[in-house]
């Protein structure tokens, strides 16, 4: 997490929150046959 160390986000990841916010972390991009589209 990149954000700010005071907001919503940051406060549920810290505080182990299960009613925090949702976060996703994509760890890898696969680009497609599609010229410019990756799958996540």
């Amino acid at each position: 997490y990149e954000g700010p160390p005071d907001d919503e986000a940051a406060i549920g990841i810290k505080n182990c929150d299960p009613k925090g916010p949702l976060m996703m972390y994509i760890s890898k991009m696969v680009p497609t046959s599609d010229k410019g589209r990756f799958y996540a």
